[in-house]
């Protein structure tokens, strides 16, 4: 009998207090250095050192273990995709960043999850929809707060 793979999809959107300009530059590998928890990347290959279409990186998260990211699309200030791969499954990111008013950014992310075998079929089944968005709501929470330290900190300079 042959594989059959299982894929889900989810999508949830955030609003973000800041521009698609201030924003997008944000979702690069060596630029969540500065708003994300714990981020942890090692950049693999990219010509100007951060995000790019092409660029490759490395994470190496202790529960899902070393993930290889590809940006395979990168439309600013638009759009960011990123394929991320490990030897269970594929995980499909896209990023989409609309102006809301002049003020406020809508973000809808969406992600694809794909099982390469047995095990990653497993793990897509397994994956609850709360679970992505409790991600997204604490990716909201850690850019929200970073653009408004980013901003009180630009008024305050003379």
């Amino acid at each position: 009998m042959a594989f059959k793979s299982v894929r889900r999809i989810f999508t949830h959107v955030e609003e973000i207090k800041g521009t698609p300009q201030e924003i997008f530059p944000l979702f690069c590998p060596v630029r969540s250095f500065e708003w994300i928890a714990d981020w942890s990347a090692e950049i693999i290959y990219s010509e100007s050192g951060y995000a790019e279409p092409g660029c490759v990186f490395k994470t190496n998260d202790p529960i899902e273990g070393e993930e290889i990211w590809v940006i395979s699309d990168h439309r600013f200030p638009l759009e960011i995709k990123f394929v991320r791969m490990n030897p269970l499954r594929t995980i499909i990111h896209t990023i989409f960043f609309s102006g809301k008013d002049k003020e406020t950014t809508i973000i809808k992310f969406h992600k694809e999850i794909t099982g390469l075998n047995s095990q990653g079929n497993e793990f897509a089944a397994d994956l609850e929809k709360s679970e992505f968005v409790k991600m997204n709501e604490t990716l909201a929470y850690f850019l929200n707060n970073y653009l408004e330290y980013c901003h009180n900190s630009s008024k305050t300079k003379p």
